[in-house]
């Protein structure tokens, strides 16, 4: 029971980083000049190439170990 809660808390933890790798990087992946750069106008933001390894990366650090809880057999 604790460990499948754990799990779905690795999983929403995942879920946060997956979309904030689409609001942070996807939508914009389009729009990044050669010093990986990115400036809407209309909110007067710069978004970094950078931020999509970022989240990537901790999306995929997260979705591990959640993972591995989920399927990990229980001790008899």
């Amino acid at each position: 029971m604790i460990r499948r809660a754990i799990s779905l808390f690795f999983f929403a933890c995942a879920a946060l980083c997956a979309f904030a790798y689409y609001d942070r990087y996807y939508k914009w992946r389009d729009c990044f000049n050669e010093l990986g750069r990115c400036f809407d106008p209309e909110t007067a933001s710069v978004y970094l190439e950078q931020s999509g390894i970022a989240w990537a990366l901790f999306f995929i650090i997260l979705i591990i170990p959640a993972l591995i809880l989920w399927f990990k057999k229980p001790k008899s």
